[in-house]
């Protein structure tokens, strides 16, 4: 007897890979589980208060279960993507206290923002530009700028 995976017959049902319509809320604060309903709360009435529906039970709160607490992230489904960057632009930067200020992003952005380094690292290719403001705050030299159409000029003199 041979097993068939079922998702590789020809009837399977398609899954909705499109995420789109999804945002994640991230550095929301890490509870016990008693206190989700309050959160979910705070999310749901935040939204409806900018005029935007959501569905009940559209926010997800992951549990960890090896603290028993929330990451503090929250994954929230909204109706269409519209609705989901009005949701982007509600909660982040959204300031809860001064711990705990909520960044969003769609969540197709996720996993590109989760490979952003901590650190920031200058790339390459920018590191060998000279400062373009340089002549301006050149103090040894004279200089003087004159604009023809929407080009500037600057030009100097050595000392």
């Amino acid at each position: 007897m041979t097993v068939v995976d079922p998702l590789t017959l020809p009837d399977a049902p398609k899954f909705n890979d499109d995420f789109s319509n999804y945002f994640v809320i991230n550095n929301l604060p890490k509870c016990k589980e008693d206190k989700i309903p309050k959160l979910v709360a705070l999310i749901e009435s935040t939204i409806k208060k900018k005029h935007l529906k959501i569905e009940e039970g559209a926010i997800d709160i992951p549990i960890n279960t090896a603290t028993d607490e929330t990451d503090g992230v929250a994954f929230v489904r909204m109706s269409n993507e519209e609705n989901a960057r009005f949701g982007v632009a509600i909660f982040d930067g959204f300031k809860l206290t001064a711990k705990n200020v909520f960044a969003a992003c769609l969540f197709p952005e996720f996993e590109k923002i989760m490979q952003i380094k901590e650190t920031f690292e200058m790339p390459q290719a920018a590191a060998n530009f000279e400062d373009l403001r340089a002549p301006i705050f050149d103090i040894k030299s004279d200089q003087y700028f004159y604009k023809t159409g929407s080009n500037l000029q600057i030009n100097y003199f050595s000392a």
